[in-house]
């Protein structure tokens, strides 16, 4: 049950965050002329120094089998593959995928490869399994949201930083940061082809488990 509330507390946070990005957007909008409301939205990254456009990825097949393999490639239907460019700082020496209602990652996704240095790109692949993909349990107290993954990742100096509700299946490529103690993402929605940077949104996730 207390996992159940927790998970509660993630979606309330996360629509929270969504509508307070909505609710900005819209008042951004409100202020421009008319001219410029017919301008498209932007979809560079300032930090990064990356682009793309309606989330489309901006490296070509050849460029991405040039990058670094983080995870395993399977061929798997359910499989997910993403660019991942590191921009923290430091370099990641390790990485993990979990359910968002599991309690703990396991295993490392940079095994069998080099650390993640600053700077650079990899193609991260990662296979949901079918326990993490499926709920088929009809207890109510048992029920928990089974969509979502948090990523783990562990830089040189030992600390460890989570990104919740990693966006698989919302963009090709997203840019990590670090802000104090932050992870954060910049990516464009596939769905939307906004520029989204989840910064507030993981602030409000930290406060509220910390809080609750």
């Amino acid at each position: 049950m207390k996992k159940n509330i927790l998970v509660l507390t993630r979606a309330a946070v996360l629509c929270l965050s969504v509508l307070t990005l909505a609710a900005c957007r819209s008042n951004k909008e409100d202020s421009n002329t008319a001219s410029s409301s017919d301008t498209s939205v932007s979809t560079e990254s300032d930090s990064s120094g990356t682009a793309a456009t309606a989330g489309q990825s901006t490296l070509t097949e050849k460029e991405k089998k040039a990058l670094k393999v983080i995870g395993t490639k399977t061929g798997d239907k359910n499989e997910y593959e993403i660019v991942v460019e590191n921009y923290t700082g430091t370099t990641i020496e390790k990485m993990a995928v979990k359910n968002i209602t599991d309690s703990d990652f396991e295993g490392d996704l940079l095994e069998k490869t080099t650390p993640f240095t600053h700077k650079e790109q990899g193609l991260l692949y990662f296979t949901p399994t079918s326990e993490e993909t499926t709920d088929t349990s009809e207890d109510p107290d048992s029920w928990a949201v089974t969509e979502g993954y948090d990523l783990s990742f562990t830089v040189e100096s030992g600390q460890e930083y989570i990104v919740h509700s990693f966006p698989f299946e919302d963009a090709q490529e997203v840019t990590l940061f670090i802000e104090k103690d932050t992870a954060y993402l910049e990516y464009v929605s596939t769905a939307s082809g906004e520029s989204i940077n989840t910064l507030e949104m993981e602030k409000a996730i930290l406060e509220s488990s910390v809080n609750g």
